[in-house]
């Protein structure tokens, strides 16, 4: 495939129509400034006037020159472009910087740039794109047994958590020695005329009658969570020894530490900072899901908790759909889930693979043909050929520059059986 990049290519700019002409496809690169440039105007003019198939890829992120999708509609606008975003079942890459996520936008864009292409345009059913390493095709599997708690007063958490235990069920790959991913919610704590009531005593642990919850000066108190033990006294202290979870998943959004229930989801942090225990962070971005900027949260959050470190470790972000299970899979691998290499991905890391196991399978079918009839008939050397043909697995798989075939002479020779 054949990349022409305008700055580094174009040798004289009278010329660039003539290369929009020969371009099988056009990315449209939508950042800060798009529409205010002559040339892009004049590319993506001639473009539209061509009817090329066009890849819309949007860069949001407006501390590296991006700017959002509403600012660049406006300006499309302005400038009478709207047809760009009327184009029918456009779909708009978003461009992202972290790694994992940025190999899920490379694939849409190779996978759009592939479909176009002449040998699969007509193609109703092209091959889906693989690539070595991401996130959203992988299975994993968790060698250590993980409970994570969740708090009630977390909005947005539980929701997430049974997602993800979700996600986890479908990807694990069981084997002998695999563990599973359990989620353990927080009894919540109800407020009844400004004062919390009793919270019910723990599973399987005994609470003295002189230990029984109180109120708080504030009007709030911790309830019972479930694995843990939780007691208050006569002053505003409480006292949280972990019982069984092994992790603390934490949901940012913009109502995350907001009004009462933040004040008693601020308390659970402390005690889980107090115990040590791991608090995976998880920020929300989808509006949609009441994500937010990551900015807002240090307004909202309690100031203690910020100077002990609660955001010293980046919080994993969690994207919306396509980019969802990539998500998902990261906050299963900051809990331990460790990746198991797929019979594919050894397939897709290796090519000689792939070569020898489709020539494995064109020698059986002729070996079975042979056994039918000393004389292949035309129809059999047909159904030969077909046989060969259909033993090639339907994958498109994109390997890094650090993927090598065993060796260079079997490379050549995979060159020219694929």
């Amino acid at each position: 495939m054949s990349v022409f990049l305008d700055v580094d290519h174009l040798d004289n700019p009278d010329h660039l129509e003539r290369y929009i002409d020969e371009s099988q496809a056009i990315i449209i690169f939508l950042s800060k400034g798009y529409f205010h440039s002559e040339m892009c105007l004049r590319e993506l003019d001639h473009a539209l006037a061509t009817d090329k198939p066009l890849i819309i890829v949007h860069d949001p992120d407006v501390s590296h020159g991006g700017a959002t999708l509403e600012s660049v509609k406006s300006e499309c606008v302005s400038k009478g472009r709207m047809e760009l975003f009327e184009i029918p079942e456009m779909e708009i890459i978003t461009w992202h910087r972290i790694s994992d996520y940025q190999l899920g936008s490379m694939k849409d864009i190779c996978a759009a740039m592939l479909h176009v292409m002449p040998v699969y345009e007509k193609d109703d059913n092209p091959p889906e794109l693989y690539i070595p390493g991401d996130l959203s095709t992988s299975a994993f599997t968790f060698e250590q047994q993980v409970k994570v708690h969740i708090s009630p007063h977390n909005p947005g958490a539980s929701a997430l958590a049974e997602e993800l235990q979700e996600h986890c069920e479908q990807r694990n790959a069981m084997t002998k020695k695999s563990k599973t991913l359990e989620v353990e919610e927080g009894a919540r704590v109800e407020r009844i005329n400004g004062v919390s009531s009793p919270p019910p005593s723990p599973p399987d642990i005994e609470v003295p009658d002189d230990t029984v919850q109180k109120s708080s000066p504030q009007g709030f108190s911790l309830g019972a969570l479930k694995g843990w033990e939780t007691m208050t006294d006569l002053t505003q202290h409480v006292t949280v020894h972990h019982v069984s979870a092994t992790h603390f998943i934490l949901l940012l959004n913009k109502k995350t530490f907001v009004g009462d229930e933040g004040q008693l989801l601020a308390i659970e942090v402390r005690r889980a900072l107090d115990a040590w225990l791991p608090i995976v962070l998880v920020h929300q971005e989808d509006p949609e899901r009441d994500g937010c900027p990551f900015d807002h949260l240090y307004h909202s959050t309690p100031e203690d908790l910020i100077n002990r470190g609660l955001y010293k470790k980046a919080a994993i972000t969690c994207q919306p759909e396509p980019l969802r299970s990539v998500s998902l899979a990261l906050i299963a691998k900051a809990m331990g889930a460790v990746p198991v290499q797929t019979r594919l991905a050894e397939l897709a890391l290796s090519p000689s693979k792939v070569v020898k196991h489709a020539r494995k399978s064109i020698t059986a079918g002729a070996r079975e043909l042979r056994t039918k009839s000393r004389s292949p008939s035309p129809s059999s050397k047909s159904a030969m050929s077909t046989a060969s043909k259909s033993s090639l697995p339907k994958m498109i798989s994109v390997t890094s520059a650090t993927a090598r075939h065993d060796s260079e002479a079997e490379g050549d020779a995979e060159e020219e059986v694929l």
